[in-house]
């Protein structure tokens, strides 16, 4: 089962986790348990990937935080 309503859900209300998001978003998600194919949704901003994921329920919505190569 996958992870990614849950984190995505504590990521809006947990400060300390959105600080470990911000600074390596990809280790955070993968120590939560969030899947490969789900992780790259998420860093991709892809809307309609992440509802498909999430179980296409319309009436949850999240805020994906995206942040572009800092080269």
């Amino acid at each position: 089962m996958s992870n990614l309503t849950g984190f995505l859900s504590e990521l809006g209300q947990d400060a300390r986790l959105m600080r470990g998001y911000k600074q390596n978003p990809v280790a955070v998600m993968s120590a939560y348990g969030v899947k490969d194919d789900e992780a790259v949704a998420v860093m991709a901003g892809d809307k309609s990937k992440l509802q498909s994921l999430a179980g296409g329920d319309e009436g949850q919505s999240f805020l994906v935080v995206y942040h572009g190569n800092d080269k």
